[in-house]
């Protein structure tokens, strides 16, 4: 003590030096006080904040863009292995008025050497090893195949599968038909959605058995959202589970599940499962849309049992059986009117237009049809041959498309129809639009190529049926169409 009172007593500008020598290094006299005073801290904390809103802003970005799915976890390692660096780049320079200029020493630097750089590294790069290997444990590894695409895809192409029934009674087999058909049906009322039609999914797959390679080959159509389920009846109960894999990633997006006593209480709760399908792929629930045939099936199992046969029948162009399984729903049920559609269809399809025209017409117009099916009943009156309107179609498939732009069997309707008008340019333009809204299906292209061919522009004719042969290449009448095309190119 005696020898610092003899210091300070003493006078001189030297020592008044000294004196302030001693006073700087107790002012950072501690390992936390130098961090403070090149602002260690403060940069490790700011990057971290900085590194947080740079993953969660890109989390939202980069998948609007197409990223790969591999460019949030780089961005995420490369985030972490940047903290060391960035610490010890704080440790060494400063931002001034003058620029990047090198932090000036310190009493306490000077007499502990190097090391506290050494334990500021040391820290930064075992703080950056904990969070790598949270990550990589929790984010990388234990999710695998997850999903980093946050976004759900605006206007998303939808398959819905028939659900499978793992353990039951064979009566009971027709529910996995009847679940997709109402899922379905509801989701197609929406005008934010392209959803597949049952006719042309069971055409597109007729061939896969298996789930696999049901969602490989909806994958390779270009299918955004495949929905599948089963169900199975334990002692008690029969128990449903719906789900929607996103086929970008390969991952489960949503589940749900519910159970009841029998078909009645399973078919009851489907509305339920559509909601949350539809909440889950933010399919927008501002629209109208008319719930009554989940109702309608839920009040007549046994008339939805029998028209969900005739379904299958008219898919196998099996017109007799079909017009004998809607014939006894509407027994079942008269005024099951969407089965009255079907079976005028039938009746169409097998000749008998007059009788077609009268079964549509008997149908109610306060029936409790939605406005797209609505729509669906007047195209079809004015394209049946018994009062054939062409110019009647052109209008109500134009509002069919104007209100439903993704309705793959609307814009079909509708080019046929400004066919049958004599309207040739205008029936091309709409197959077009088909191959552009529903590039998935063979189809689509078949018509573009048929109307192009006929109209005589041959070369597109056969970049189109090339592609629908590509696609569908044991369909019969791909090879017949490119053999007109070639004769008439020669």
């Amino acid at each position: 003590m005696s020898g610092n009172c003899r210091t300070v007593d003493q006078s001189g500008s030297g020592k008044r030096v000294a004196l302030l020598g001693i006073n700087e290094e107790e002012k950072y006299s501690s390992f936390l006080s130098e961090l403070m005073r090149r602002r260690v801290i403060r940069a490790a904390v700011a990057y971290i904040v900085v590194a947080w809103a740079i993953v969660e802003v890109c989390s939202v970005v980069l998948p609007e863009f197409g990223a790969p799915a591999w460019a949030m976890r780089a961005l995420i390692l490369a985030l972490v292995v940047g903290f060391p660096r960035a610490t010890l780049l704080t440790w060494t320079v400063d931002l001034s008025a003058q620029g990047i200029v090198r932090t000036p020493g310190s009493g306490y630097l000077r007499s502990h050497g190097k090391w506290p750089r050494l334990v500021t590294l040391l820290i930064a790069t075992a703080m950056s090893a904990v969070v790598l290997w949270l990550v990589w444990d929790d984010y990388i590894l234990q999710t695998g195949q997850r999903t980093l695409r946050t976004a759900i895809k605006s206007q998303p192409v939808i398959a819905v599968n028939s659900l499978r029934q793992r353990i039951g009674r064979p009566e009971n087999s027709w529910l996995g038909d009847g679940v997709a058909n109402l899922i379905r049906s509801d989701l197609a009322e929406s005008r934010h959605a392209i959803v597949i039609s049952q006719p042309r999914w069971n055409a597109l797959t007729n061939e896969v058995t298996n789930t696999d390679g049901l969602a490989s080959l909806a994958r390779q159509l270009g299918v955004d959202y495949f929905i599948d389920g089963e169900y199975l009846e334990t002692p008690d109960a029969i128990v449903l589970t719906t789900y929607i894999e996103d086929l970008e990633t390969g991952t489960q997006i949503h589940s749900s599940r519910t159970s009841d006593a029998d078909a009645t209480g399973v078919i009851s709760s489907v509305p339920e499962h559509s909601t949350r399908i539809k909440q889950a792929l933010r399919i927008p629930h501002t629209e109208t849309v008319g719930s009554f045939g989940a109702d309608f099936a839920i009040e007549n199992v046994a008339a939805y049992e029998t028209y969900i046969a005739g379904l299958a029948y008219w898919d196998d162009f099996n017109y007799q059986a079909a017009e004998t399984a809607f014939s006894a729903a509407l027994e079942t049920a008269p005024n099951y009117d969407i089965a009255r559609l079907r079976l005028a269809q039938v009746y169409e399809a097998t000749g008998r237009s007059a009788l077609a025209w009268t079964t549509l017409d008997s149908i109610p117009a306060n029936a409790e049809l939605s406005e797209r099916l609505r729509l669906y009943i007047d195209g079809a009156k004015a394209c049946f041959v018994a009062e054939r309107d062409p110019n009647k179609a052109v209008e109500v498939y134009r509002r069919l498309v104007e209100l439903y732009p993704y309705e793959f069997e609307a814009r079909i309707f509708l080019s046929d129809s400004y066919y049958l008008d004599f309207q040739d340019l205008a029936a091309i333009s709409e197959a077009r639009r088909l191959t552009q809204y529903h590039a998935y299906d063979p189809n689509s292209w078949m018509v573009l190529g048929e109307r192009l061919l006929e109209y005589g522009d041959l070369d597109e004719a056969k970049l189109a049926l090339e592609k629908f042969v590509f696609m569908q290449p044991k369909e019969a009448n791909a090879p017949a169409m490119l053999g007109s095309l070639e004769q008439l190119q020669t």
